[in-house]
């Protein structure tokens, strides 16, 4: 059970990092999307969907 959770979270932060990349390309430009892949955001965004997967999953 558990490897489905972290596997859920991991495509869902995938897919919000994708939104949010698109996003900041449509709005601000290349250069401040490329951000979106670095930094803290991955982790925010994977600590997020797991958070919400073990929440929703284990019931």
């Amino acid at each position: 059970m558990f490897s489905v959770v972290v596997f859920a979270a991991s495509a869902m932060a995938f897919a919000a990092l994708l939104i949010a990349f698109l996003v900041v390309l449509a709005v601000a430009g290349l250069d401040a999307a490329d951000e979106v892949w670095s930094g803290v955001y991955p982790v925010v965004a994977w600590l997020i969907a797991l958070i919400v997967c073990g929440k929703f999953m284990t019931r």
